[in-house]
């Protein structure tokens, strides 16, 4: 219903709107000036734009994205370009400031700035759930930034009637160019449905299924792994307490893929691991069959046990033992399964995979993984070049190559 009252507006409309929002907000003059102006370039650009990108959603939808993500803003600040705060930007290469949490934005006194800010603050964004681990933050967080950068581009590249990509006001180059490409093999439509899934979906065996429904399963499988190994390597450096997390994960990783690697070396661990288990059963077998061992245990547990976690009596403490004991029985049966030869294999081959992936914490260049997917790209796009039928869809695929 909303689509179909905005399709009717026209340019006066949409100021109207605009005007309506801004009435209510404690805005500046300046900054609702700015307002009204970053919006009459994007609805007087829009439609050049789409037709030569393509790839976009409506202008009733992008235009409507604006207008609710300022409708949720509470204060709006824009700082003088002379000004101290507006060195500090240039210096950390910064074109907008934003609190997520009380809906603020500082933004520099530019159409481009203010648009980037808005949907920042406002973007619905991508989450992967905990079972993908290593990158559950490191992805979203580059395709996050891929789709907004993508958002912007109508006001930061395009002018009606040429391009002229400035790259250092992509916020990230590479994470940029992976969500474009991204899109190219999908669509926008596809790209956008697959990112707005729930996290506790299997969101990238969803990704992987779609693309290889249209290009060949080895080439994508390349591809998407070279996408999350660069995610990995671009931003944990951009999170601090993602950074020190993975780091912690790799050197666990790389201790227990090191020993796998020698097999001798890995069947001696697993077979002491075994004889030290089976000691601690024996032990709690000990204790449990003798009270006088029992109430031993009870005092020395008690002793160490902060206060709010002591032990109630001796059943307690049997409870405790019992678990113990099931835990070791537990891990025995584990231990068990990976000196047969295939789970051998397989835990080889997992701890190898992860050990490839969190590798990249420690890179610093990543030119030839960017070749790489850029390689395969050009592949999967010439498959949908010849895939096309008909003049229309050869003429789409014309443009989408023409803006890339």
């Amino acid at each position: 219903m909303k689509e179909d009252i905005f399709s009717r507006l026209s340019i006066k409309n949409y100021n109207n709107e605009l005007e309506k929002i801004l009435e209510a907000k404690d805005f500046s003059k300046d900054v609702k000036n700015l307002l009204l102006s970053m919006l009459y370039k994007v609805e007087t650009a829009y439609h050049d734009y789409s037709k030569v990108k393509r790839n976009v959603e409506s202008k009733n939808s992008f235009i409507n994205t604006i207008l609710e993500n300022i409708k949720m803003c509470k204060k709006i600040e824009i700082i003088k370009s002379t000004s101290k705060q507006a060195k500090e930007f240039e210096k950390q290469n910064r074109l907008f400031k934003i609190n997520k949490e009380k809906k603020e934005i500082l933004s520099f006194p530019n159409e481009k700035s203010l648009l980037y800010a808005i949907y920042y603050i406002g973007n619905e964004k991508m989450y992967l759930n905990e079972k993908y681990n290593y990158i559950r933050i490191t992805l979203p967080a580059m395709l996050n930034e891929g789709k907004d950068n993508n958002k912007v581009e109508i006001i930061r590249d395009f002018n009606s009637w040429s391009w002229n990509s400035v790259a250092k006001e992509i916020t990230n180059l590479n994470g940029n160019l992976i969500y474009q490409n991204l899109q190219i093999l999908l669509s926008y439509e596809k790209l956008e449905e697959w990112m707005k899934e729930k996290e506790d979906t299997d969101k990238l065996d969803s990704l992987k299924k779609m693309l290889i429904n249209i290009y060949p399963e080895e080439e994508i499988t390349e591809f998407l792994d070279l996408i999350y190994k660069i995610s990995i390597q671009i931003y944990s450096k951009k999170n601090e307490i993602e950074n020190t997390r993975l780091n912690d994960e790799f050197k666990y990783v790389e201790l227990e893929y090191n020993k796998i690697k020698n097999k001798r070396a890995f069947t001696s661990s697993i077979t002491g691991k075994k004889k030290m288990l089976l000691n601690k059963i024996r032990e709690i077998d000990s204790k449990l069959q003798n009270e006088d061992t029992l109430k031993k245990e009870f005092d020395s547990r008690n002793e160490k046990l902060p206060k709010y976690s002591k032990l109630i009596d001796l059943e307690h403490l049997k409870r405790v033992l019992t678990k113990e004991r099931n835990k070791a029985l537990k891990d025995i049966e584990e231990c068990n399964k990976l000196m047969e030869p295939k789970n051998y294999v397989e835990e080889k081959q997992r701890l190898e995979k992860e050990y490839k992936i969190l590798e990249y914490l420690k890179k610093e260049d990543i030119s030839k993984e960017i070749l790489k997917i850029q390689k395969i790209f050009i592949q999967c796009f010439k498959k949908k070049i010849e895939a096309s039928k008909g003049k229309k869809e050869i003429m789409e695929n014309i443009y989408l190559a023409r803006y890339y």
